[in-house]
């Protein structure tokens, strides 16, 4: 696998009973480029550990406008995540403060852990949060290591579930970073439809 790799990237199975399958990429974990591939459920009975798996990594320096940085995210997906009339669609927008493992590590690698549980996430907006959901963090700069910043604001979308270990959570893969003004969001609450295995192309 490679941290390259973005959002909507083709992964390819080249070896074993799968081979020639294909899936595509939902987000990253760090920790020696760990990036994680969503596959059709015929596909997944057909993979064992230590099956080859190449992913056609591009869209790494793309920019949507000058004014707002983009990583992980494939250019050609752009036109699949939720948005309205307002702005990109988004489950809350939650503080900085809520940023767990992951800070201070490079964006372009890692995500960054919510520091929610299933008892606490509600205060935050966050109850019934969801694989594919997208979230922003006000006051948190990702184009470089993850970091606080005032002023600035983070979108990203959550690639897996949460933890009881502190400072771990749901895992949200940062995808764009600007100024809050240069990121207008529609905060949709219960009523968000994040990224679906359809938006990936997994169904028929």
């Amino acid at each position: 696998m490679t941290a390259l790799a973005c959002l909507g990237n083709e992964a390819v199975v080249h070896g074993g009973a799968a081979a020639g399958r294909r899936g595509r990429v939902l987000g990253k974990r760090g920790e020696q480029g760990r990036v994680i591939v969503v596959f059709p459920d015929d596909v997944l009975a057909l993979l064992l550990p230590g099956d080859p798996i190449l992913v056609r990594a591009h869209g790494q320096g793309a920019a949507p406008s000058a004014d707002v940085t983009m990583i992980n995210t494939d250019p050609d997906f752009l036109d699949r995540l939720p948005k309205s009339s307002v702005g990109l669609g988004v489950r809350a927008i939650v503080p900085s403060s809520l940023a767990g493992n992951g800070i201070g590590r490079p964006a372009h690698m890692w995500d960054l852990d919510l520091q929610v549980t299933a008892d606490t996430a509600a205060a935050a907006g966050l109850a019934g949060l969801r694989l594919g959901d997208l979230v922003a963090i006000d006051d948190l700069d990702v184009r470089h290591n993850a970091g606080y910043r005032r002023g600035r604001r983070t979108v990203g979308l959550i690639v897996h579930g949460g933890s009881p270990q502190p400072g771990h959570g749901p895992g949200l893969m940062p995808m764009f970073c600007g100024q809050k003004e240069a990121l207008t969001m529609d905060v949709q609450g219960d009523q968000h439809r994040g990224v679906t295995t359809d938006d990936i192309e997994l169904r028929p």
